[in-house]
């Protein structure tokens, strides 16, 4: 899941509802976002 939220409760959520990670966007550059996102795709 990519989300501009970044609260906790949030990512609990996503990963509760059954999403193989959480990425807050706001957090990352745009280049370590694709880096995370192609992460957690390669674990998936």
């Amino acid at each position: 899941m990519l989300s501009n939220i970044g609260k906790g409760d949030n990512r609990k959520k996503a990963i509760d509802l059954g999403a193989n990670g959480f990425i807050p966007k706001s957090k990352f550059t745009p280049t370590e976002l694709v880096s995370e996102v192609k992460k957690i795709v390669e674990v998936g």
